[in-house]
């Protein structure tokens, strides 16, 4: 790629959800964005993001690494519940969901955390989409607690694990991409109105590129993801390739 177009590259597809060096890298690479030094390229301008060193914890802990047994797509779900935040066109917080094997994210704005709020959001974005799932895996919060939720997930034959007070890494998965979600919210500089951000981050996030145990197509729903910014800015690009090769044919 031309010098002059790298930085652009760079910017939209780093800035839709501000993800780290090797994520922005391999999602380049997946759009046949190259250059000769791209890596060191790429780690600079991550590394001086001014929104990523505002929103992102720079110190991370260093986990020993486990074993987990994966079941079908789609079949072990993890949800949550990001909140309070900020008052938002009626809502307070947000219902997560991430599927175990995938990494397939969803997140619904609501303005309660009552069972009957979360158990219908469950069904209407995530079970009417994807069926029902084999497992879920909860926190110790009052929601998934209650009768209600429990006699739901009872009656659709799901089995229901929650963690425990002492061993909260257990839902590790979605308490994780919470961390991620909320600092791409803070990246994009409008956390006041983060109900109309979601949805472009929950696609940044989506087609984000993640290694995973078998690497499949059907296990990586953001492979042929097109990202409105990205093509956008690549469209002058393709243009000045076409031109090129229009000129080449003529010689």
């Amino acid at each position: 790629m031309p010098r002059e177009f790298r930085v652009s590259a760079f910017n939209a597809v780093h800035s839709v959800n501000h993800p780290g060096t090797r994520t922005t890298r391999k999602m380049m690479q997946h759009r046949y964005i190259i250059w000769h030094g791209m890596n060191k390229d790429v780690t600079q301008w991550t590394k001086e993001c001014i929104n990523c060193q505002k929103s992102k914890i720079l110190r991370h802990t260093v986990s020993p690494h486990g074993h987990f047994i994966f079941s079908d797509r789609f079949g072990h779900l993890h949800v949550d519940i990001v909140g309070p935040l900020i008052y938002c066109e009626g809502f307070r917080y947000i219902v997560t969901m991430v599927d175990r094997k995938t990494g397939w994210p969803e997140a619904y704005p609501v303005n309660d955390i009552s069972a009957e709020t979360v158990a219908d959001i469950m069904y209407s974005g995530w079970i009417s989409r994807f069926g029902c799932p084999i497992h879920i895996t909860t926190d110790q919060e009052s929601t998934f607690l209650s009768q209600l939720f429990t006699h739901l997930t009872r009656r659709m034959g799901i089995n229901k694990f929650r963690t425990t007070a002492y061993h909260p890494q257990a839902n590790g998965l979605v308490e994780r991409w919470h961390r991620s979600l909320k600092a791409a919210l803070m990246c994009r500089g409008r956390t006041k109105h983060w109900v109309s951000e979601l949805p472009t981050v929950l696609m940044g996030v989506r087609a984000s590129l993640r290694m995973i145990s078998i690497p499949t197509k059907e296990q990586r729903p953001g492979k042929n993801f097109v990202q409105p910014e990205l093509k956008t800015c690549t469209h002058v690009f393709y243009v000045l390739i076409r031109s090129l090769n229009l000129l080449l044919n003529h010689i």
